[in-house]
Order: C-alpha cells, then sequence, then structure tokens
C-alpha cells in the first residue's frame, strides 16, 4: 500500500513537470513566433516604408514584450532562460539573412545581452519579494527589454538607410508622413496660419496670402474685381521668392512637403562627404532615443498585455501561485 502510494506521488509529479514543459515550450514558441513577425515587418518597412507595416511591427513588439517578461515568473531554470532567450532573439536575423553584417550580428547580440539582463533582473527582485509584485517587477524587465529592441531596431535602420541605396536618409514618402502632422498642430498654426504641407504651393502661398489681405481692413472692404488681382500679384511673388530660397525653380502644383523634401535634400548632399557618411548613424541614434523616451507607454502597454495573459492562465488553471515554504508566494505553470 505504501509504495504504492509513493509510486503515484512519483507518476503525478512527472505528470505535471511534463504538463509544465509543454506549457513553457507553447509560452517560448509563442514569443519566438511573435519576436520573428517583429523583425519581418520591420524589415518590410525599412525597405517600403509602409506606416501599416510599422504598426504589424510594433504590435507585435508588444506581444514580444509580454510574453517575454512572463518568461520571468514561469520559466525556472538558467539554462531555459539562456536558450529561449536566445531563440528568441536568433529569430530576429532570420528576415535579415541575405543582408547579415557585423552591425546586424552585433544588433543581434547586444539584444540578446540587455534581454537577459532584464529577466535576471526580474527574477532577482521576484526571489527577494514576499509576495509577487507583478507591476514592480515590470519595472526591472521591462525597460531593459525595451533597451534591447531600440538598439536592434536603430542599428536595422541606419545599416539600410546608406545614402547609396537611398539617395538621402528618408524617402519622401516617410517624410511627409514624419512633417505634414507637425505642420498642422495648433503650435505651429499660431505661428503660420493656413499653414499645411500637404497643399499643394499654389494653393497654400493662396491661403496665406487670403489671410494676410484679411487683416488689412482697407484691403479687404475693396470689391473682389479689385482685391483678387491684388492677391493674384502677391502670390506670384511669394513663389518667386519661395523659388530663390530653395534653389530651385518650384511648380506651383507640386505639394508643399515634396519641395520642403527637396530643399532639405538638396542641402544634406551639399554639405561634406565626410559629414554625410555619419548621417545614417545619426538618425539610428535619434531612432534609438525616441524609442527609449518612449518607454513609459510602451511599457504600460506590454504589462497590460502581459498581465491579462498572466490572469488568463490562472483564472483557466493552467497556473497557480502557492506559498514557498511558508511565507513566500510563487507562480508556475501546472
Amino acid at each position: 500500500m505504501s509504495n504504492g502510494g509513493l509510486l503515484d506521488k512519483t507518476t503525478d509529479a512527472r505528470i505535471k513537470i511534463d504538463s509544465a514543459i509543454i506549457k513553457i515550450t507553447i509560452l517560448a514558441f509563442v514569443g519566438t513566433a511573435l519576436s520573428f513577425l517583429f523583425s519581418y515587418f520591420l524589415k518590410v518597412f525599412v525597405f517600403q516604408e509602409g506606416m501599416y507595416f510599422l504598426l504589424y511591427s510594433f504590435l507585435c513588439c508588444l506581444g514580444f514584450l509580454a510574453f517575454l517578461f512572463l518568461q520571468a515568473f514561469f520559466v525556472k531554470r538558467a539554462l531555459a532562460v539562456n536558450l529561449i532567450i536566445f531563440l528568441q532573439t536568433a529569430v530576429f536575423l532570420i528576415p535579415f539573412y541575405k543582408e547579415l553584417s557585423k552591425f546586424i550580428l552585433f544588433g543581434a547580440l547586444a539584444a540578446f545581452l540587455v534581454f537577459l539582463l532584464g529577466i535576471y533582473t526580474g527574477r532577482n527582485e521576484l526571489d527577494n519579494s514576499l509576495r509577487i509584485r507583478f507591476w514592480r517587477i515590470s519595472k526591472r524587465v521591462l525597460p531593459k527589454a525595451i533597451i534591447g529592441v531600440a538598439l536592434f531596431s536603430s542599428i536595422i535602420y541606419a545599416e539600410f538607410n546608406i545614402i547609396e541605396i537611398k539617395g538621402f536618409i528618408i524617402s519622401p514618402t516617410a517624410f511627409e508622413k514624419v512633417v505634414s502632422p507637425i505642420s498642422r498642430t495648433g503650435i505651429f498654426n499660431k505661428l503660420i496660419p493656413e499653414f499645411d504641407l500637404s497643399l499643394s504651393i499654389d494653393t497654400l502661398i493662396e491661403n496665406l496670402a487670403k489671410k494676410e489681405v484679411e487683416k488689412i481692413s482697407e484691403i479687404n472692404a475693396l470689391p473682389d474685381m479689385i482685391k483678387n488681382p491684388l492677391i493674384d500679384n502677391a502670390v506670384k511673388e511669394l513663389e518667386k521668392k519661395i523659388s530663390e530660397f530653395v534653389g530651385f525653380s518650384v511648380d506651383p502644383q507640386e505639394k508643399a512637403s515634396n519641395v520642403l523634401y527637396k530643399f532639405v535634400m538638396n542641402k544634406f548632399i551639399s554639405m561634406p562627404e565626410n559629414i554625410r557618411n555619419f548621417a545614417p548613424a545619426i538618425v539610428g541614434i535619434i531612432l534609438f532615443l525616441t524609442i527609449v523616451g518612449l518607454s513609459f507607454p510602451i511599457r504600460a502597454l506590454a504589462t497590460i498585455l502581459a498581465f491579462i495573459i498572466y490572469q488568463t492562465l490562472l483564472v483557466l488553471d493552467l497556473s497557480a501561485v502557492s506559498m514557498e515554504g511558508q511565507s513566500k508566494e510563487i507562480v508556475f505553470l501546472k
């Protein structure tokens, strides 16, 4: 009887271990798939500039960060943690296998080391806490994970925005998507009313001229047959001044954002070559600092997603929280 009971307990323990291994494997596989999709859509965005690809990459990145964070709770063995993080970082390189360089490899290695640092910092916080503090542990894991993602992304963007490939550090489409919304902000319009880079040059100048005319009561009171020629002359004069300022003939029908892009590009190309060669690196640094600067909202979103998954596992009885010893909580996959 006693041996049979011991055998039953041993069998139950093995079943639980096997079940936990399967669930950890699924957890690792989903995280790996999301890390691959993040890198894949990042490559598509860099080469094609489609903003929706950037959105897809960001969403997959959030999912990857959430599953990376959960691994600090559920993966107990250091060897397993190291192997899973290594695989999840290695798949970053798969979409870029034809374009692999020492810089891309360095980016992946740096991301791997930072991911590990984040995981072990979180595990250390978990080991030293009597109760599981989900949000506190996220402060230890996710900021470092975001730095890892930022490192890899900025190196990728800098690597593939070389002057010989792109002709300029940013494409006209990407330039317009960045600059046009800024030109329509309330703060900018307070400085230059009716200024919108998405408009054509002639429409933009006409709007500006009309706005200025409305401010002069004497001219504004004139009949349209007298006022309109004055506006037309003002428009032509402004077009001439714009052409002189940018250094090339401006097509009135061309979008203002395209004219601004050509102006910036010409100024960039006229810079000494030794300065231009640093442009991709500068853009990469700016991108890195931008992502790190947005780390709080990114961390908040990833933490919320991870918490939803965490609670779902508890509700579905796929994981449990128990007391380790007499007073310490631990969480595990059942």
